[in-house]
């Protein structure tokens, strides 16, 4: 069955600097988890590289986002699921895509030209999501993805610890946009001030 090649491709292909990052050999791309309740938040993850599991190491190419309904999920949802648990959440609440849906030749740590691919997809998830109430907000799995959406944002600790005070709407995609960061010292369930906080917002 032949597969629809995603428009991302052509453009990228415009950039040869860039085109050199991405894995271009792979364009069956992960689909997006939509939930079956009512959309409450759009979860948003950076990119689907990976170097596979302690079960199975080396790159694997995941059907769905983070890998869900895949033997797999666990190790790739695991961190994100627990941080939705703790403000009340389930997956089925929730939209959960990826902002870069390609594939990198690096993980996204060592990737520095992440950010300029990121770019260039956000048009993208905005066409994506246009049919989600505009009140839903995006959820960010990263830093790096928060500093898409906003020029300036004040580091972690200093967000999870509600110590300055920042508008979390983003012009860029016209949403409230939140840190949902799946490193385990940003774990909502050791952050009540701000879990508090993200409750409230999530609770319309």
């Amino acid at each position: 069955m032949e597969i629809d090649i995603h428009p991302f491709f052509t453009e990228i292909k415009n950039h040869s600097d860039l085109a050199e990052i991405c894995r271009l050999d792979i364009t069956k791309l992960p689909s997006p988890h939509r939930g079956e309740n009512k959309i409450k938040a759009i979860l948003i993850g950076a990119d689907p590289t990976n170097n596979g599991t302690k079960a199975n190491p080396g790159p694997m190419v995941l059907h769905k986002v983070f890998g869900i309904g895949q033997n797999c999920e666990n190790d790739f949802f695991r961190p994100q699921l627990s941080n939705l648990k703790a403000v009340g959440l389930d997956k089925e609440d929730i939209y959960i895509q990826n902002l870069c849906r390609n594939y990198f030749v690096k993980q996204t740590t060592e990737n520095k030209e992440w950010n300029k691919v990121a770019e260039l997809w956000v048009k993208y998830l905005i066409n994506e999501i246009e049919d989600i109430d505009p009140k839903v907000p995006l959820l960010v799995t990263a830093e790096k993805i928060m500093k898409i959406f906003f020029p300036k944002v004040p580091k972690a600790s200093m967000l999870y610890g509600m110590e300055s005070e920042f508008s979390f709407h983003s012009e860029v995609i016209g949403r409230n946009v939140y840190p949902f960061y799946r490193h385990y010292k940003y774990n909502l369930n050791n952050s009540g001030k701000y879990r508090g906080y993200l409750m409230e917002r999530l609770s319309f």
